[in-house]
C-alpha cells in the first residue's frame, strides 16, 4: 500500500544494494492552470495515481485570523502516466463552514472543516472523506470542538497520523487560562472517524516559555510532543510531554546534556520498540554546531537512556561555510532538522540543512516610501549517521548557495528520497534562468557522488519542497519548464 509507505519514517538499510544514479525524467504536460494558485503540494498517492494540492496561501501559514480564514483550496489527482483525472476547488461540506484542514491518509483525502456556533462560543470540527474521483464519502463526522474568541490560535490546530495510518488525532490550543502553562486538547480518531479517546493535555510551561516544535501519534494511540524550552539563556533545554491513553497517564521527559541543543528531533523505532531523538548542538555561547546528540526514551517508562554525544572532526568543522553568517534577528544562522532517516540496526542519520531570512531596508525615493525586502537563504546541507551506541559513523555536508527575494525560498531547500541503501538528494544550483539540478547519492557507508540531473539548456526550475516520494524509487516534483508549469517523474 502506498500510503503506508508514503508516511512511514524510511529505515536506511545497512546491508549494500547495487542501485544506478537516477536515468529516468518523464514530464507531464503543460499545467499552466495550476499556477493560477501560488502554493502546491504533492499531497499523497494511491495504487493508480497521486493527488496535488493548490491553495492561495503558504500550507504553513502563521499570519493573522483575516488572512487564514481567506484560504483556498483546491485538489487534482492524475494518473500514473500524470494525466489528469480529476480537479476540483474545494468547498466545505456545511452552510456557514470554513476549510481548516487536507491531509492524507489510507490512500484518501481527509477534509477537516470548522463551523462557529457564536452562542456557545465554540468551533466545531467536522471531517470528511474524499474519493479520487473528487466525490466525498458519506456526511461529514463531528471530531471535537474549540472554545473561541479574539485570541483563539485556530492556525495552529493540528492533524497528526499514526504510522500505520489508522488512526489520526485532532489538536487543538486552549485559550491559556493561567500565565504558569498551557493547555492542549486531543482527539483521536480511527479511519471511521469514530472517536478513541479525547483528553486535556496540560504543559506546564507557558507559550513564551515552551514552544512546541514536533508532535507524534503511536499505533497504539498514544501522544507524544517534542519542543524547546526557552530558559532566556545561552542553553536551550528540550522536553518530550506524553499522553498513554490506555493508562490515562501523561508524563514530561527533559532532554538533559551538558551542551546547548541547537536543535533535535525524534521518530518512532518500530523494529527496536523505542522512541528515538537525535539532534544538533553547539558551544555554549555560541550557534556553530560541533557535534550530534542522540538517546532513546523507553516507550513504557519514559526514561531517557543511552544518552551520548560526539563532537565532529576538525576536517567536517572546517567545512562549514555559512555558520558566521547572520539572521534577520542579528544571531548567527544554523543547521535546522530536515528529517530524521531511522536505520535497520537502531541507529539514526540526521538530515539538516543551513536557512535563515535576512531585510535589507531602504528609502524609495520615487514612492517616498521606506522599502522593506526579505531574503531567503538556504545553504549547506549536512548528513550524519549515528550508530545504536551513540558514535557518529560517517558524515558528510553538501555546499550550496540558495538565495532569493520575497517568495518564501519557493524554488530553494532540496528533496530527498531514500532506496535502500541510499539516499538521493536533489536541488537547484542557483535560483535564476541557468538553473542546473543537481542531484547527490550517498550510499550507507557515506560515500557522495554527484551527477548533473537537468543541464541548463532544458531550462528547468524545480519546486522541491513541494515533492513527495510516492513508491520504493520514485519521486513526484511540480517544475518550471521552458516557463511553463509541469509535473517531473523522477525514476531511481
Amino acid at each position: 500500500m502506498k500510503t503506508i509507505f508514503g508516511q512511514a519514517l524510511f529505515i536506511f538499510l545497512l546491508f549494500e544494494i547495487n542501485f544506478s544514479f537516477a536515468q529516468k525524467i518523464e514530464w507531464s504536460n503543460t499545467r499552466n492552470e495550476d499556477t493560477k494558485y501560488d502554493y502546491i503540494k504533492i499531497l499523497g498517492s494511491d495504487e493508480d495515481g497521486y493527488f496535488v494540492l493548490k491553495s492561495n496561501l503558504p500550507f504553513e501559514y502563521k499570519r493573522d485570523s483575516y488572512g487564514f480564514r481567506n484560504r483556498k483550496f483546491s485538489i487534482a489527482y492524475f494518473d500514473n502516466k500524470m494525466n489528469l483525472k480529476m480537479q476540483k476547488s474545494l468547498v466545505p461540506p456545511q452552510k456557514d463552514s470554513h476549510l481548516l484542514k487536507v491531509v492524507f491518509v489510507n490512500e484518501k483525502v481527509l477534509l477537516i472543516n470548522d463551523i462557529i456556533d457564536k452562542e456557545t462560543q465554540q468551533y466545531h470540527f467536522y471531517a470528511q472523506w474524499l474519493n479520487s474521483e473528487g466525490i466525498s464519502e458519506k456526511a461529514a463526522v463531528k471530531i471535537g470542538e474549540f472554545h473561541y474568541d479574539s485570541k483563539s490560535d485556530l492556525e495552529n490546530v493540528n492533524i497528526i497520523i499514526s504510522k500505520d495510518q489508522n488512526l489520526i488525532c485532532l489538536i487543538t490550543p486552549d485559550i491559556e487560562e493561567f500565565k504558569d502553562k498551557q493547555t492542549l486538547t486531543a482527539t483521536a480518531v480511527d479511519t471511521s472517524l469514530a472517536v478513541i479517546w479525547k483528553k486535556k493535555l496540560e504543559i506546564h510551561y507557558n507559550k513564551k516559555i515552551y514552544n512546541n516544535q514536533s508532535t507524534l501519534l503511536s499505533n497504539d494511540g498514544n501522544i507524544y510532543l517534542l519542543g524547546n524550552l526557552n530558559t532566556y539563556s545561552d542553553e536551550n533545554s528540550f522536553h518530550v510531554f506524553s499522553y498513554d491513553y490506555k493508562k490515562n497517564v501523561q508524563s514530561e521527559t527533559p532532554i538533559n546534556i551538558n551542551e546547548n541543543l541547537s536543535d533535535v528531533s525524534f521518530a518512532f523505532d518500530n523494529i527496536n520498540k523505542k522512541l528515538t531523538v537525535a539532534g544538533l548542538y553547539t558551544n555554549k555561547g555560541t550557534s556553530g554546531i560541533v557535534g550530534t546528540f542522540f538517546a532513546n526514551i523507553d516507550i513504557l517508562t519514559s526514561v531517557v537512556t543511552d544518552i551520548k554525544t560526539q563532537r565532529f572532526d576538525s576536517k567536517l568543522i572546517d567545512l562549514y561555510p555559512n555558520l558566521n553568517q547572520y539572521n534577520n534577528n542579528g544571531r548567527e544562522s544554523n543547521y535546522s532538522i530536515n528529517r530524521l532517516i531511522l536505520r535497520n540496526d537502531g541507529g539514526v542519520v540526521i538530515l539538516a540543512e543551513v536557512n535563515f531570512i535576512t531585510q535589507n531596508s531602504y528609502y524609495d525615493y520615487f514612492s517616498r516610501s521606506l522599502v522593506n525586502k526579505w531574503i531567503y537563504h538556504f545553504d549547506t546541507i549536512l548528513t550524519v549517521s549515528i550508530n545504536p551506541d551513540g558514535k557518529i559513523d560517517w558524515q558528510q555536508s553538501i555546499s550550496k548557495n540558495q538565495e532569493s527575494q520575497d517568495d518564501g525560498g519557493y524554488y530553494s531547500s532540496f528533496c530527498s528520497l531514500i532506496y535502500g541503501s541510499k539516499m538521493n538528494i536533489l536541488y537547484n544550483n542557483s535560483i535564476d534562468r541557468n538553473n542546473t539540478v543537481l542531484a547527490h547519492t550517498i550510499n550507507n557507508k557515506g560515500i557522495r557522488e554527484q551527477k548533473i540531473l537537468i543541464n541548463e539548456v532544458e531550462k528547468v526550475m524545480l519546486i522541491p519542497r513541494s515533492a513527495l516520494q510516492t513508491d520504493d524509487n520514485t519521486l513526484i516534483i511540480p517544475a518550471i519548464r521552458d516557463r511553463k508549469f509541469c509535473y517531473a517523474k523522477i525514476t531511481f
